[in-house]
């Protein structure tokens, strides 16, 4: 992340989001889904829902990964399985919406 956000926030900066749809998707950071409506293929995600399918909204300090959630798997750099976040060494979080 290239700004850190408040639990309210509707807006999320990160270095490059040209990797991400255009259109609307799912983030996942820490432990929290994120819900945008739109990326603006550049750097921004607006229309954010915060604490989406039941996870809770936080603040995120800046230089947090941030996650794509395509269907049932978190897509980033060092991905190893469907549903699961790591960090290339160890399980860091596993998905279970509520």
């Amino acid at each position: 992340m290239a700004t850190a956000i408040g639990a309210g926030d509707t807006t999320l900066t990160v270095a490059v989001s040209t990797s991400y749809p255009l259109g609307s998707g799912a983030l996942y950071i820490d432990n929290e889904l994120i819900k945008y409506g739109a990326n603006d293929g550049v750097n921004t995600f607006t229309q954010l829902t915060r604490g989406f399918l039941g996870t809770t909204a936080t603040t995120h300090p800046q230089g947090r990964t941030v996650y794509g959630a395509v269907n049932d798997n978190l897509v980033g750099d060092n991905l190893a399985k469907p549903g699961l976040v790591t960090n290339g060494t160890n399980t860091s979080a596993i998905i279970t919406p509520r």
